[in-house]
Protein backbone atom coordinates (compact mmCIF):
# COMPACT_ATOMS: atom_id res chain seq x y z
CA UNK A 1 0.00 0.00 0.00
CA UNK A 2 3.04 2.72 0.93
CA UNK A 3 4.32 1.77 -2.25
CA UNK A 4 1.25 2.31 -4.16
CA UNK A 5 0.97 6.04 -2.28
CA UNK A 6 4.87 6.40 -3.12
CA UNK A 7 4.49 5.80 -6.91
CA UNK A 8 1.31 8.42 -6.86
CA UNK A 9 3.15 10.86 -5.19
CA UNK A 10 5.92 10.56 -7.77
CA UNK A 11 3.21 10.51 -10.67
CA UNK A 12 2.08 14.06 -9.35
CA UNK A 13 5.68 15.15 -9.06
CA UNK A 14 6.41 14.47 -12.75
CA UNK A 15 3.09 15.59 -14.18
CA UNK A 16 3.81 18.45 -12.60
CA UNK A 17 7.29 18.54 -14.04
CA UNK A 18 5.82 18.43 -17.58
CA UNK A 19 3.46 21.06 -17.26
CA UNK A 20 6.04 23.40 -16.38
CA UNK A 21 8.14 22.32 -18.94
CA UNK A 22 5.24 22.88 -21.36
CA UNK A 23 4.82 26.31 -20.01
CA UNK A 24 7.87 27.17 -20.83
CA UNK A 25 8.04 26.18 -24.08
CA UNK A 26 5.03 28.11 -25.07
CA UNK A 27 6.46 31.25 -23.56
CA UNK A 28 9.66 30.86 -25.35
CA UNK A 29 7.85 30.34 -28.64
CA UNK A 30 6.06 33.67 -27.95
CA UNK A 31 8.68 35.37 -26.95
CA UNK A 32 10.22 34.31 -30.40
CA UNK A 33 7.34 35.41 -31.95
CA UNK A 34 7.45 38.53 -30.31
CA UNK A 35 10.92 39.24 -31.46
CA UNK A 36 10.26 38.38 -34.62
CA UNK A 37 7.34 40.70 -35.08
CA UNK A 38 9.44 43.38 -33.81
CA UNK A 39 12.01 42.76 -36.42
CA UNK A 40 9.02 42.73 -39.17
CA UNK A 41 7.59 45.97 -38.15
CA UNK A 42 11.28 47.36 -37.81
CA UNK A 43 12.27 46.34 -41.01
CA UNK A 44 8.86 47.81 -42.44
CA UNK A 45 9.02 51.17 -41.15
CA UNK A 46 12.56 51.73 -42.28
CA UNK A 47 11.04 50.86 -46.11
CA UNK A 48 8.41 53.29 -45.50
CA UNK A 49 11.04 55.78 -44.62
CA UNK A 50 12.57 55.03 -48.32
CA UNK A 51 15.48 52.39 -47.15
CA UNK A 52 16.36 49.47 -48.66
CA UNK A 53 17.05 46.69 -45.53
CA UNK A 54 19.51 44.21 -47.01
CA UNK A 55 21.49 41.32 -45.62
CA UNK A 56 25.24 41.55 -45.84
CA UNK A 57 27.52 38.29 -46.07
CA UNK A 58 28.49 38.40 -42.19
CA UNK A 59 24.78 37.86 -40.96
CA UNK A 60 24.26 41.26 -40.40
CA UNK A 61 22.23 44.23 -41.73
CA UNK A 62 23.31 46.80 -43.77
CA UNK A 63 20.68 50.24 -44.55
CA UNK A 64 20.44 51.85 -47.94
CA UNK A 65 18.96 54.64 -49.50
CA UNK A 66 16.81 53.18 -52.22
CA UNK A 67 16.25 55.90 -55.25
CA UNK A 68 12.63 57.00 -55.86
CA UNK A 69 11.77 55.48 -59.81
CA UNK A 70 9.70 57.26 -62.03
CA UNK A 71 7.19 55.71 -64.83
CA UNK A 72 7.28 57.34 -67.66
CA UNK A 73 4.49 58.23 -70.17
CA UNK A 74 5.00 54.67 -72.31
CA UNK A 75 4.72 52.18 -69.09
CA UNK A 76 1.37 53.80 -67.71
CA UNK A 77 -1.75 51.88 -68.51
CA UNK A 78 -4.99 51.23 -67.07
CA UNK A 79 -5.60 50.59 -62.99
CA UNK A 80 -5.84 46.99 -62.36
CA UNK A 81 -8.65 46.05 -60.48
CA UNK A 82 -7.73 44.34 -56.74
CA UNK A 83 -8.64 41.61 -55.83
CA UNK A 84 -7.75 39.78 -52.25
CA UNK A 85 -6.81 36.30 -52.18
CA UNK A 86 -6.84 35.29 -48.83
CA UNK A 87 -5.35 32.08 -49.41
CA UNK A 88 -2.46 34.13 -50.76
CA UNK A 89 -2.34 36.39 -48.44
CA UNK A 90 -1.68 33.70 -45.71
CA UNK A 91 1.12 31.85 -47.76
CA UNK A 92 2.96 34.92 -47.88
CA UNK A 93 2.30 36.33 -43.96
CA UNK A 94 3.72 32.69 -43.54
CA UNK A 95 6.41 32.65 -45.41
CA UNK A 96 7.66 36.58 -44.24
CA UNK A 97 7.30 35.60 -41.05
CA UNK A 98 9.30 32.44 -41.19
CA UNK A 99 11.70 34.65 -43.21
CA UNK A 100 12.06 36.96 -40.24
CA UNK A 101 12.85 33.99 -37.65
CA UNK A 102 15.34 32.74 -39.97
CA UNK A 103 17.15 36.37 -39.84
CA UNK A 104 16.53 36.38 -36.23
CA UNK A 105 18.10 33.30 -35.85
CA UNK A 106 20.88 34.05 -37.84
CA UNK A 107 21.73 37.07 -35.93
CA UNK A 108 21.45 34.93 -32.88
CA UNK A 109 24.41 32.92 -34.19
Amino acid sequence: MENLLSQRQEIKIFEKELERRKREEVEAEVLDDEAVQERAIRDFELVQMGFSVKKSGGGGETVERRESTTVSEGERGEKRKFELDEEELMRIAREDREKAKRALMEEKV
